[in-house]
């Protein structure tokens, strides 16, 4: 890196140029070998013999890098800064396409600096604009994701006979099959964001606020899209999908005093903001339909939703809205309820009633519809700081509103799981036992109806709002409490500082929503990716956040 640093009177420019280049290099072999003969005997492979034998070898990560930035100031009151650079990964996008070039530029201007805003705002100790633009570049895929993927099995000649129907005598042949398609246009994926905002602070630092308005875009967002099996491939296609938007408002306000001993900082902050799919481009130009409800990664045997995708991500909905049947409530009588038909099975009282949006008198997969956004409407939080004679306390509370989860897991609460395990909640379903019409949906189809058949409505094993819940929620995240020892004290033991402290987090959680934990991340989906069209799925893959208590101590010699 070179750098440049001068003033000139009032103006003052700092300037930057480099070149970074990083070499990734990987050689290792892990063999297994077990069940060996005696000594004296060659290695026999039997049903009881393990044998391994994997590893990597790559010569050739390589990424490289080159940027400038210019930063100028006059009189540390205008601020003007501009930065480009232009990176390289070539182990992790395709030969194509494996350069990005991402610039930005911010401008500063601090107003309270101004003659004539220290007579007209006495009051208001600082106020600064700020303005920025630019542009920043996501890889985070796994290498070599553009190339080709193959799997090795073994086969043998002839026709069956012998063992594992191979024939006898014909000898094993070892062939390679494609499981994963290649994309050589695998690029970077963009985010270009432009920010607009005030930083101030006024009655002689106790009070001081942020605001500000963004607009953020995700281009050429990188995605495991996920392929039919008729298509012949086992694996996702790694591709570029198209673009998302976040438009929002970001206030942040605080204020800080003493009153006595009693010291004090309250802040709080909110954040609105909208998403939008703005653009779905290359193999996914109508839509995308992810997440699944399975009870283990890729096993689909323990499914209450047997292969029915959860979210959609379309040109003009929020990313990863949900997508099934809409529930227009819980049928009270037998007349209406036979008007629905599922499968061939007309509905009774204590059915889900659907919404037939087309009107042909059956619920199929042209009945599904958006029926939830799992984005949130705002985020929220306040920070409060206390300290007294010693003593200082320190407690963050943070929450979502306006949001909403499919809480798959209910589906397996409320049900009969595969393997006859359930739980308490499925003696609460309508007419089970000696129940009549309960909130929840039946579960078996009335002895009238052919007697104690699974499901028939799929109140429980399609994907449907009955399952989407508000996941609006307030938590007190950590909460601090301790003590620093007086200076007197600690220099009768030669020791500078020594605090002592308990802490606990995710204290309590304010929430309707009615599974363990409202705070999700996303779910996987199949083949054990992390997509961010699953978010605000609650699998029961999902585990909840944990609450932690301990005891410090902080000790300076």
């Amino acid at each position: 890196m070179l750098t440049y640093n001068q003033s000139f009177g009032k103006h003052n420019i700092t300037a930057l140029a480099g070149y970074e280049q990083i070499v990734n290099k990987t050689n290792n072999v892990y063999s297994q070998m077990s069940s060996v003969g005696e000594p004296g005997y060659s290695y026999i492979q039997t049903s009881a013999s393990t044998l391994g034998l994997s590893g990597t070898y790559d010569p050739q990560g390589l990424i490289q890098s080159q940027f400038a930035r210019v930063n100028y100031n006059y009189n540390e009151r205008y601020f003007l800064s501009a930065s480009i650079r232009q990176d390289a990964n070539y182990d992790v996008f395709g030969p194509n396409k494996q350069k990005g070039i991402f610039p930005a530029a911010s401008v500063g201007w601090t107003i309270s600096e101004e003659p004539f805003f220290k007579s007209a705002l006495p009051g208001i100790n600082s106020l600064k604009f700020r303005g920025s633009y630019g542009q920043l570049g996501n890889s985070n895929v796994q290498p070599y994701s553009f190339t080709s993927t193959y799997s090795q099995f073994q086969t043998a000649t002839g026709i069956s006979g012998g063992a594992q129907g191979f024939a006898p005598g014909q000898p094993f042949q070892i062939a390679n099959t494609l499981t994963g398609i290649p994309n050589p246009n695998l690029h970077w994926e963009t985010i270009t964001e432009t920010d607009l905002g005030f930083d101030g602070e006024a009655l002689q630092g106790s009070l001081y606020f942020t605001a500000e308005l963004y607009n953020k875009k995700t281009s050429d967002l990188i995605y495991h899209l996920p392929l039919s099996a008729s298509s012949g491939f086992s694996q996702p296609y790694i591709t570029n999908i198209g673009d998302v938007a976040n438009k929002g408002f970001e206030l942040m306000a605080g204020y800080r005093n003493k009153i006595g001993k009693l010291g004090f900082d309250v802040s709080a902050n909110l954040s609105f903001n909208q998403n939008k799919v703005t653009k779905l481009s290359g193999a996914a130009t109508d839509a995308v339909y992810d997440g699944y409800n399975y009870y283990s990664m890729g096993n689909t045997s323990f499914n209450q939703m047997p292969n029915d995708q959860i979210t959609i991500t379309k040109v003009g909905l929020p990313f990863g809205s949900f997508y099934g049947y809409k529930v227009l409530g819980i049928f009270t009588d037998e007349a209406t309820a036979q008007k629905q038909v599922v499968n061939g099975h007309k509905a009774d009282i204590g059915d889900l009633e659907y919404q037939d949006i087309n009107g042909d008198g059956k619920i199929d997969q042209n009945d599904r519809q958006v029926i939830g956004n799992p984005n949130p409407k705002f985020i929220y939080g306040f920070n409060i700081r206390l300290n007294y004679a010693g003593f200082d306390l320190a407690a963050l509370f943070n929450g979502v509103a306006g949001v909403q989860l499919f809480n798959g897991v209910q589906a397996y609460e409320q049900s009969l799981f595969q393997d006859g395990n359930t739980t308490s909640q499925v003696f609460h379903d309508s007419f089970l036992g000696s129940n009549g019409l309960t909130s929840q949906p039946r579960l078996l189809s009335p002895v009238a109806a052919g007697g104690n058949a699974l499901d028939q409505n799929e109140n429980y094993s399609s994907v449907n709002s009955y399952f989407v819940q508000s996941g609006a929620y307030l938590k007190l995240k950590n909460l601090q409490l301790g003590y620093t020892f007086s200076n007197s004290t600690l220099k009768q033991v030669s020791i500078k500082s020594l605090r002592v402290f308990v802490m606990a987090n995710n204290v309590f959680t304010i929430t309707k929503y009615k599974g363990l934990d409202p705070e999700l991340g996303s779910a996987f989906t199949t083949g054990g990716v992390v997509s961010p069209t699953t978010q605000g799925i609650d699998a029961v893959t999902n585990y909840p956040q944990a609450r932690i208590f301990s005891a410090g101590l902080d000790v300076s010699l």
